[in-house]
């Protein structure tokens, strides 16, 4: 699947951080204040809020009929454009072309503006 992502050449969509900005621009004050029972009020609080979020995502990504994945961290994309040529592999250099939205569409990052990303396939970039 990474090999998919990096090979595409040019991401779109990245939503985890939709999901992000927009749940925090859109909760109202009782969604954050009463959290569902429990011994761990705030644990329980968080498992609440990334369950809407998550379900927000998938309604919004069925409304728009997109062809998005999910990978195990809980960030979605989608290729729009798959690339061409060798594959590539751990320790390869890449430069990787990104548009990067809320859900109401409202761009966060882009590579149109800050130019590609260099990084080092395999190599932590956070």
């Amino acid at each position: 699947m990474a090999n998919n992502l990096l090979r595409s050449g040019c991401l779109i969509l990245l939503l985890a951080l939709e999901a992000v900005f927009s749940s925090c621009r859109n909760r109202s004050a009782t969604e954050i204040t009463s959290p569902p029972p429990g011994k761990n009020e705030m644990a329980d609080l968080n498992r609440y809020m990334v369950r809407k979020d998550r379900e927000r995502i998938q309604n919004y990504i069925e409304r728009k009929n997109l062809k998005m994945n999910e990978t195990s961290s809980g960030l979605w994309y989608e290729i729009t454009r798959e690339g061409e040529g060798p594959l590539f592999r751990e320790g390869d250099r890449i430069l990787m072309e990104y548009d990067c939205s809320l859900l109401d569409g409202t761009e966060c990052y882009s590579s149109k503006s800050t130019g590609p990303m260099d990084l080092v396939l395999g190599h932590s970039h956070i």
